[in-house]
């Protein structure tokens, strides 16, 4: 029985040495131009932010994109879009998603994250960390603006239930909607 034990505390000991933390920042000190995020841990890589469907803007220091729908639904053919891939015999799982959004004062209303975990289905789980009276969230998993303002916005958190110990890359999707005119712009900052 002894022996039993030891092994199993070998075991226990060895998944808690090959378990690794990471962060991976985007910052868009370098916007308009590309930002390939810092990354800090190892075992992991991670794209660059790119955007599909969406106008680029010349605004500095955060990722900014016009021609967002004036629908109140997402285009599934126009968001912001990111990709974690773990290195090879290794798995991931993201705990959260932080970042300030902003929008110009004709820009886009709501926004969501999804994941590739489930084919961008549903909308990430949702939360507004430190109060912000600027923000909310409406069912289900919106983030809205409630008011006209056009400053960045800071506590948007998401936390991906479904990105657990996943040995494929991981794509994170923004989608954001419902502008008030298609020139209006939408920008993310400081993810992380």
């Amino acid at each position: 029985m002894k022996k039993f034990y030891s092994l199993v505390a070998a075991v226990i000991l060895a998944a808690t040495f090959h378990a690794q933390s990471f962060t991976a920042t985007y910052d868009f000190t370098e916007a308009p131009a590309p930002d390939n995020g810092d990354l800090v841990g190892s075992n992991l890589s991670i794209s660059a932010f790119t955007a599909t469907g969406l106008n680029s803007t010349t605004t500095g220091n955060r990722f900014a994109w016009s021609g967002a729908p004036l629908a109140a639904t997402p285009d599934t053919g126009k968001y912001f879009e990111v990709t974690l891939t773990p290195a090879a015999n290794y798995m991931i799982t993201v705990n959260s998603v932080t970042f300030r959004s902003q929008r110009s004062g004709t820009g886009p209303r709501y926004y969501v994250v999804r994941s590739s975990a489930d084919t961008f289905a549903a909308n990430l789980p949702a939360s507004i960390n430190n109060a912000n009276t600027e923000l909310e969230i409406l069912p289900v998993n919106q983030f809205h603006f409630k008011n006209d303002i056009s400053t960045g916005q800071d506590g948007n958190n998401v936390t991906p239930i479904n990105i657990v110990d996943i040995a494929a890359p991981v794509k994170l999707r923004f989608y954001f909607y419902e502008a008030e005119a298609i020139t209006g712009t939408f920008s993310v900052d400081d993810v992380v």
